[in-house]
């Protein structure tokens, strides 16, 4: 299962691990991810992501791989960076 979602960040780094965020890259993590706790974050609402905002750059992605659906965002263990 893939879903088309929208990340912010305060950098072009990974808030989960410091990895450089990069367009066309994807971000994994290992093991089962748990919402607000470990995994790659990401909202499928444009306005719903505006409260996760921790910076001014907005990135489109794909969230794949094991993808857990919450209310207003969304945890995955894969994070591809469209632009």
């Amino acid at each position: 299962m893939s879903v088309l979602a929208w990340h912010w960040s305060d950098g072009m780094v990974c808030k989960y691990d410091g990895r450089p965020i990069v367009t066309g890259g994807t971000l994994r993590v290992k093991g089962t991810p748990v919402l607000c706790q470990r995994g790659l974050h990401a909202s499928v609402g444009l306005l719903d992501s505006l409260s996760y905002a921790p910076g001014t750059i907005l990135h489109r992605v794909r969230l794949s791989g094991t993808v857990v659906r919450g209310a207003d965002k969304c945890v995955a263990s894969e994070r591809a960076v469209l632009w």
